[in-house]
């Protein structure tokens, strides 16, 4: 895995990028047949985009919270089952929802340092500002639902 940028809040320059302005590419999770997938530049361009410069292989964006799963608006098509996580900060631990059929709950950092702990727990430490990525996931190791959050400092969240 490359070495995070150090850009504030996602962007090179502090800020979201301005019209024609450049932006790298973070590409992560980009997984084929059991494999991490990188992009690689053909056409002759390795002078005008430069990896770790204009796109990051294996480095996720600062601050990316993806969208829930199932999305909100799909969340009532399973009639009688809980699939909405709601996760939420109380004190120094993140917490959400019981998932109905949920075996086990996925918990990981920043794109990485993934850990599984029981489905009759609902609640993990955290610590220090990070992005949180929780799955419930069924026993054949299904995702019944999943939802991130940013945690800019324990105690204070932003939901994605």
């Amino acid at each position: 895995m490359q070495p995070r940028p150090q850009h504030s809040h996602g962007y090179i320059h502090n800020r979201p990028p301005l019209p024609q302005e450049h932006d790298a590419a973070y590409l992560w999770n980009n997984i084929h047949k059991g494999k991490n997938i990188s992009v690689i530049v053909h056409n002759n361009c390795g002078l005008h985009i430069k990896e770790n410069r204009d796109y990051y292989n294996g480095v996720g964006k600062l601050d990316y919270v993806p969208y829930p799963y199932p999305h909100p608006l799909a969340a009532n098509d399973h009639t009688g089952k809980n699939r909405v996580l709601a996760l939420r900060i109380s004190g120094n631990q993140l917490a959400w929802n019981a998932i109905t059929d949920a075996v086990s709950y996925t918990i990981q950092r920043d794109w990485h340092d993934s850990e599984t702990i029981d489905a009759k727990v609902h609640k993990h430490v955290i610590s220090g500002g990070s992005v949180y990525y929780v799955k419930a996931l069924d026993a054949e190791g299904n995702v019944l639902s999943a939802e991130g959050i940013l945690i800019k400092n324990p105690g204070e969240g932003d939901k994605g």
